[in-house]
């Protein structure tokens, strides 16, 4: 395995439809990377890409479970709060070795909510 490539930080642009949109900068922080299509950031309902990025790199628990996409491909959820509490639940799949594309988020349903919330009391 080659040395480790740079993360992304994040950061928000207007961009011409003059909507937020994503734009990642490049540093090394030793951490994982995310990379925000732009069909990804379309798609988004009632959940702000500031929230998202939240539950990928912020101080609070996060827990990624295995999951599937419409197709059937393979992918990482990563079940999480943003600094405010909202629960999400948020796609990702792997690009490369270091670099992950986030494909999509929602907030988590009541079973999943429950679940979720068992597993945060085994992290206190």
């Amino acid at each position: 395995m080659g040395p480790r490539p740079r993360s992304y930080a994040y950061r928000f642009v207007t961009s011409s439809r003059g909507a937020y949109d994503a734009r990642m900068t490049p540093y090394y922080d030793g951490s994982v990377g995310y990379d925000w299509p732009e069909w990804a950031l379309d798609r988004l309902r009632g959940i702000e890409p500031w929230e998202v990025m939240q539950v990928l790199t912020g101080k609070r628990p996060r827990w990624p479970r295995r999951g599937r996409d419409r197709t059937g491909a393979s992918i990482l959820t990563i079940w999480g709060r943003t600094n405010a509490g909202r629960p999400l639940k948020v796609a990702v799949y792997q690009a490369s070795a270091w670099q992950w594309h986030i494909a999509a988020a929602r907030d988590l349903n009541g079973a999943e909510l429950a679940e979720f919330e068992q597993w945060e009391e085994t992290r206190r």
